[in-house]
C-alpha cells in the first residue's frame, strides 16, 4: 500500500502500556474488554461457497522438505525458521502458524524509518503490537533507506537515544532484535525504489534488476542465522509486470523467481514472499492482488517448502471496485477471492498470506461489512493476514494505532482480535 499519512479523528481507548510497568496485568484487562465486545456483535457475512472446502488438519511437517539440518544458532539452541508443508506455513517442530500480522511504514518513506519514533520509543511500540496479539511485523523499506551511509531523520533521540547517529540499516538491526525478545516475527518488504515514488516494476532507469537482487542477498547476508527475520517480500505491487506472457524485461513469474533463488543461495531457511500483478489477461485487480497466472505458470523454487503467495485486496475506501455494488455483495465476495488467489490453496499449490489488507470502516456499512467477510473468509480457510497498517492517519485503510502511538483503535481491534491468533 502506497499511501499518504493525514490527521483524521479515530474511535480510540486509551493503552496505558509502557515498558516500566510490572507484569501484563493491564495488557490481560485490555484483551478481555475487546473480546467481551466482540462478541456483542455477530458477524453478518456470507458463508464461504463449497468451491473452497475448509482445509483439512495439517499433516505432520516437523521435516524440513528441503532436508536441510535443524538450524542452531552460536550458542546451540535450536532455530525457528519456518518452512511450507502443502498449503500451511509451519515452524520448526511442524506447528501450523498462521501469521496474524502488521505492516510498519516509513522506512520506504522521506524520512528512511519506520514512523512514530518521533513520538515513542520502538519499544514501547512493539510491546503495544505484542499485546494486542500479532505475531507478525512486516516492515517496507526503500532501496535508498537500505544502503550503508543512509542516515533516518524522522526519529527523536530522546524516546529512542540507543538510535542516535545510527544508519537505517543499523536502526533496522535495533528494531529486529526488539522484535525477536517479544518472540515478534518479521518479513521484510521491498515496496519502493525512492522514498515518494511507486514503481510499476521492480527496477527503473536509475536501479537495475541486478541491484534489487544483491540488496536482497545483503539483507540475506546480513540476517543469516537470526531466525527472527523469517521472509522477505520480495516486490510490493508490481503492477506493470506480466505472468510468463514473453516479455523478459516485465515478467513477474521470471524475476521472483530468479531473486528468490538467488536469495536463498545466502540463506536457504528464509520464506520468499511473492505478490500478484495488476492486470492479467485484460482484466484489472487489485495492484499485488492479481494471482491467476499461477494457474497457467507456478513458481518454482531451487529449495522446496519456501514459496508463500502473497495477494493484496481492499476494500472500497481505497477504490470503489464494481463488485461493491451489485446486488449480490457480499455474497460474490469468495468466489472473486477464490478466482483471483483463494484457488491456489483449494489446488494445494501453495501456502496464501494476504500480504496488505484494511478498512477504516468496522461496522456494517460496506466497507465494513467487506472487511468482516474478509476476515471470516482467512479464518475459514487458514490463511493468514497482514494488516496496512500500524501507523495512524491512513485514511483509506485504518490503523491500529492514533496519533500518540500508544492508543488502540479500539473499533479496530475489537473487529480484529478473534482473529489473532497463530495456529488453526
Amino acid at each position: 500500500m502506497d499511501t499518504g499519512w493525514h490527521g483524521r479523528t479515530e474511535p480510540h481507548l486509551a493503552f496505558p502500556f509502557l515498558p516500566r510497568f510490572p507484569g501484563w496485568l493491564p495488557v490481560v484487562l485490555f484483551m478481555l474488554i475487546l473480546l467481551g465486545t466482540a462478541g456483542d456483535h455477530p458477524r453478518s457475512v456470507p458463508s464461504p461457497p463449497a468451491v473452497a472446502p475448509r482445509l483439512p488438519p495439517p499433516p505432520p511437517c516437523a521435516a524440513d522438505p528441503a532436508g536441510l539440518a535443524p538450524a542452531r544458532g552460536p550458542n546451540g539452541r535450536l532455530l525457528d525458521y519456518w518452512h511450507t508443508c502443502g498449503v500451511y506455513i509451519v515452524d520448526r517442530t511442524g506447528r501450523p502458524i498462521r501469521i496474524a500480522g502488521v505492516a510498519w511504514s516509513g522506512m520506504e518513506l522521506g524520512g528512511g524509518a519506520p514512523q512514530g519514533l518521533d513520538r515513542q520509543g520502538y519499544r514501547t511500540i512493539l510491546s503495544i503490537v505484542k499485546a494486542l496479539g500479532y505475531n507478525v511485523i512486516r516492515i517496507p523499506f526503500s532501496s535508498a533507506s537500505i544502503q550503508p551511509d543512509f542516515h533516518p531523520t524522522n526519529i527523536d533521540d530522546r524516546l529512542n537515544p540507543d538510535l542516535r547517529g545510527l544508519t537505517g540499516l543499523e536502526i533496522l538491526d535495533h528494531i529486529i532484535a526488539a522484535c525477536g525478545r517479544l518472540g515478534l516475527k518479521v518479513i521484510l518488504d521491498h515496496h519502493r525504489i525512492a522514498p515518494w515514488s511507486v514503481p510499476p516494476l521492480w527496477f527503473d532507469d536509475t536501479y537495475s534488476e541486478e541491484q534489487w537482487i544483491t540488496d536482497w542477498q545483503r539483507l540475506a547476508r546480513r540476517y543469516a542465522g537470526n531466525d527472527t527475520v523469517v521472509g522477505f517480500d520480495l516486490q510490493n505491487e508490481p503492477y506493470g509486470a506480466t505472468w510468463a506472457a514473453g516479455d523478459p524485461r516485465t515478467d513477474w513469474h521470471r524475476a521472483a523467481t530468479r531473486a528468490g533463488n538467488a536469495i536463498l543461495a545466502v540463506n536457504p531457511r528464509l520464506l520468499i514472499f511473492v505478490q500478484g500483478i495488476g492486470r492479467d489477461g485484460g482484466q484489472d485487480y487489485w495492484y499485488g492482488g492479481e494471482l491467476r497466472g499461477v494457474a497457467r505458470a507456478a513458481i518454482h523454487l531451487a529449495i522446496p517448502g519456501r514459496l508463500v503467495y502473497s495477494p493484496h485486496e481492499y476494500g472500497p475506501s481505497v477504490y470503489p471496485q464494481p463488485w461493491f455494488f451489485t446486488p449480490d455483495f457480499p455474497s460474490n465476495l469468495p468466489g472473486i477471492w477464490n478466482t483471483h488467489w483463494g484457488f491456489i490453496v483449494e489446488h494445494g499449490l501453495a501456502p496464501v498470506v494476504v500480504g496488505e489488507m484494511g478498512a477504516p470502516e468496522t461496522g456494517y456499512d460496506t466497507g465494513g461489512t467487506w472487511q468482516r467477510a474478509l476476515l471470516s473468509y482467512l479464518d475459514y480457510h487458514h490463511l493468514g493476514f497482514i494488516t496496512w497498517a500500524l501507523n495512524p492517519g491512513s485514511t483509506d485503510t485504518g490503523s491500529v494505532l492514533t496519533s500518540d502511538w500508544r492508543t488502540v483503535n479500539a473499533a479496530r481491534q475489537a473487529l480484529f482480535t478473534p482473529y489473532l491468533r497463530s495456529s488453526p
